[in-house]
């Protein structure tokens, strides 16, 4: 799973450059276009200048026990090694044994190869 991570990353690289190298040519050949198009880019504001915007934090209103939340979210996040692209789902166990529908396709590996 690591390397897909690696290809998301480099797929992303060439996506973000790709996209400032068209606005950089939009922009020598239409400067006004190119400003026109920027200018969202630029728009986007922080936590001090928007009331509504928290960045990455979550607002509980009326809860009795924050801590005790805090805590277990904080744990969770700790024992957690990986990226959280959704590759935290149940893995196959670590014990080696083969299971009856591995054998099954096993076998019929070895029959196809054998047959020819």
């Amino acid at each position: 799973m690591r390397y897909l991570k690696l290809y998301f990353w480099i797929a992303l690289l060439a996506i973000d450059v790709a996209i400032l190298v068209g606005w950089i040519a939009l922009y020598v050949a239409n400067p006004l276009a190119g400003m026109v198009l920027a200018a969202p880019a630029g728009a986007a504001e922080g936590e001090g200048e928007n009331q509504f915007a928290v960045g990455n934090k979550a607002i509980m209103e009326g809860i009795d026990n924050p801590d005790e939340i805090r805590r277990l979210i904080m744990e969770r996040v700790q024992r957690s090694k990986l990226a959280g692209l959704g590759d935290e789902g149940p893995s196959a166990p670590a014990s080696g044994t083969w299971g009856v529908e591995h054998l099954r396709a096993l076998r019929q590996i070895l029959e196809e190869a054998l047959s020819r």
